[in-house]
């Protein structure tokens, strides 16, 4: 059966019998079948997360999900990009499991300062994933103004830029 690794014999005194066998009175032999064990490994961002040993036609349980920074974990897949794994599936084969994730993303909004204290938003949304270069933009102009800078607060302290996004950023200037 493709289930069972090797079958090994025993006597009625529970001793591994090997063969070949001599026999001098009548004996009882009994089989024991070994099940096929199998590895899993679970790999996540490159590395090694769990390796385990599942036996033949046996299901594994979800483990628990991966933390990467900058990156959503969306399932366990059997290829680094490929369709989610269903964990009722019987194991009958190693087999390696890659966690598979979607970029997070964050969204960068410039403002100026208007005439009567408001502000505008200047130029586009920049939606960009975690970890991205701060996108520059040309520097606004406003007569009887000196621009210093630009702040994450209304009037507030001037960024040393650039920066790196990681998280979403309205920008007022100063």
């Amino acid at each position: 059966d493709e289930q069972y690794e090797k079958i090994e014999w025993y006597d009625e005194n529970n001793n591994i019998v090997s063969f070949p066998l001599v026999l001098t009175k009548n004996t009882t032999l009994y089989a024991k079948y070994i099940t096929k064990k199998f590895d899993v490994k679970f790999i996540s961002d490159g590395e090694d997360l769990q390796n385990i040993k599942v036996e033949y036609g046996k299901q594994i349980e979800k483990p628990n999900d991966p933390i990467v920074e900058g990156k959503k974990f969306k399932y366990w897949s059997l290829s680094t990009d490929g369709e989610e794994f269903d964990f009722g599936t019987q194991i009958k084969e190693n087999i390696t499991l890659y966690a598979v994730f979607d970029k997070i993303t964050y969204t960068v909004k410039y403002m100026n300062l208007n005439d009567d204290g408001t502000y505008t938003q200047i130029g586009n949304t920049y939606k960009l994933d975690y970890d991205s270069d701060l996108p520059l933009i040309d520097n606004p102009e406003k007569e009887g103004y000196t621009f210093e800078g630009w702040s994450k607060e209304k009037n507030g302290e001037i960024l040393n830029l650039p920066i790196k996004v990681r998280e979403n950023i309205t920008l007022y200037s100063v």
